[in-house]
């Protein structure tokens, strides 16, 4: 990718990266964290069962709804670097060339 008058577009390409890949990584760790509470509530008697899985859905919620925010940060970001890279060589193909001699 080329530098750009904004910054660069390698370095928001990365960190978009970075926050897609934490973004999936941490989602496949709610999952698992899911079916081990169901595995733990279900093993549980009484009252016990039913509050720790409505207390983990409440947590679970807010957790996946941060998952999905980090996704469009990140989407946004790779758009951003996109459309600066594109911006960038529009700008570079409309500077004039001259030639000494």
């Amino acid at each position: 990718m080329a530098d750009i008058i904004y910054g660069q577009t390698d370095d928001m390409a990365d960190t978009s990266n970075k926050l897609t890949t934490f973004s999936s990584d941490l989602e496949a760790r709610l999952n698992q964290i899911r079916n081990n509470i169901t595995t733990i509530a279900d093993a549980t008697k009484g009252k016990s069962s039913p509050a720790l899985l409505d207390n983990y859905e409440d947590l679970d919620i807010k957790l996946k709804q941060y998952v999905e925010e980090l996704e469009v940060y990140g989407s946004g970001l790779q758009q951003k670097a996109n459309d600066f890279e594109e911006v960038d060589a529009v700008a570079s193909a409309s500077v004039p060339t001259y030639t000494v001699g």
